[in-house]
């Protein structure tokens, strides 16, 4: 039952395309995460924000995760990709293909970490051109949303992000 429900939330998020209408989906296990980033990195156009705790290896260091910011950052002189990193202790003591990536890119690609209030801040995000985005309200548990259309929540995110910063 489990595997039925993960195999057809892994089709819809096939089906979605970033800026068409598409409701709240909700994600649960690094699969459905993975999946779901990879979707909306492969359809953001201009910019990919992300706050992670830690680069979760398993939603971002995928091979097609990587593939597709790296497209991002090459197909426009204004693209870009911001992250806000928590807890850097994992990417430096065991690599990571993002970080070798920004090291390769870093007028399209910066790395940052939070102010200090934020620095235990439990919720994580992916938002994708300000239209699509992708929420994980504890960095410790793989249950979320994502929505490939939804500019106010969206805007809404990206300014808890900037507040951040």
């Amino acid at each position: 039952m489990v595997l039925n429900e993960m195999n057809r939330t892994l089709a819809l998020l096939e089906q979605q395309t970033l800026g068409q209408p598409s409701g709240n989906i909700r994600l649960n296990g690094p699969g459905e995460f993975s999946s779901a980033s990879s979707r909306l990195a492969q359809q953001a156009r201009r910019d990919l924000q992300i706050l992670s705790y830690d680069l979760d290896p398993r939603l971002y260091d995928q091979i097609s995760f990587v593939e597709a910011i790296k497209q991002l950052c090459l197909q426009s002189r204004q693209s870009q990709v911001r992250i806000l990193l928590q807890n850097n202790e994992r990417v430096q003591k065991h690599g990571h293909r993002v970080l070798e990536l920004a090291r390769r890119l870093p007028s399209r690609i910066a790395i940052r970490r939070p102010h200090p209030d934020y620095l235990h801040h439990r919720e994580n995000f992916l938002l994708a051109d300000r239209t699509g985005y992708i929420h994980r309200p504890l960095h410790s548990s793989y249950h979320g949303d994502v929505n490939f259309m939804d500019r106010l929540e969206a805007e809404l995110d990206a300014i808890q992000i900037g507040a951040i910063i």
